[in-house]
């Protein structure tokens, strides 16, 4: 939701926002897969 709400970020920074949102058990596996985009 705050990444809904943060106007003039890049697509990156929104990514890391909603990635930094989820439970750490998601997160992690998120950030192991390195994906190019969401």
């Amino acid at each position: 939701a705050l990444a809904c709400h943060a106007p003039g970020i890049s697509a990156c920074q929104r990514a890391e926002l909603f990635v930094s949102g989820l439970p750490d058990h998601i997160c992690v596996d998120v950030e192991m897969r390195g994906p190019q985009d969401l």
